[in-house]
């Protein structure tokens, strides 16, 4: 995910709701339950950091 964010920001240049959720359509990743977990995991942590949700 961290690889789609990167690339879609480069496209469009700032990180926006809208450009995350263009890299989450995009992105294709393992459909295993651990990775599942794990990426749930991710998007709550970046979803509540200060940093991330600045950026927005």
């Amino acid at each position: 995910m961290r690889s789609a964010l990167g690339l879609t920001m480069l496209e469009h240049g700032t990180l926006t709701a809208k450009v995350v959720e263009r890299a989450a359509r995009d992105v294709a990743v393992a459909s295993d339950r651990h990775s599942a977990e794990y990426a749930d995991l991710w998007a709550v942590k970046a979803s509540s950091s200060k940093a991330f949700l600045s950026m927005v």
